[in-house]
């Protein structure tokens, strides 16, 4: 996972690629709170394509406890994802949500439309195969 905060245009972007649990998920989502940079009110483009998520319905809800109980971003939350278990996790999760708008894109203009956002940068982060 990694992830670049645009402060400017509030916003955080992460990419997760590969193949995670979703304790391993939850972990890498909490790091970013760690950042200077980051404040609850950030809204934020989560993209998951590519990535392919183990888990079954206990994880699942340990994972939903776990992360409203250490969660606070309250700006809105576009997830990108082309899995179908992805998906349906992601709809679930924003099901759950009480402090935040999420809702689930296929494609990045999509996401970027609802957000009501237009920067390069984005695009140049998550195309970007050797990031800095």
């Amino acid at each position: 996972m990694r992830f670049r905060i645009l402060s400017d245009i509030n916003l955080l972007v992460n990419q997760t690629k590969g193949k995670y649990s979703l304790e391993q998920v939850l972990m890498n989502l909490l790091t970013f709170q760690n950042d200077p940079e980051y404040y609850p009110g950030l809204d934020a483009i989560s993209d998951y394509r590519g990535c392919i998520i183990t888990s079954d319905k206990t994880d699942f809800d340990k994972f939903m406890n776990r992360y409203l109980e250490t969660n606070h971003v309250t700006g809105n939350v576009a997830i990108l994802t082309d899995g179908s278990k992805e998906t349906a996790m992601g709809m679930l999760y924003s099901l759950a949500q009480t402090k935040q708008t999420t809702r689930i894109f296929s494609s990045l203009e999509a996401a970027c439309e609802w957000l009501d956002i237009d920067d390069e940068r984005i695009m140049q982060f998550l195309h970007d195969k050797n990031p800095a």
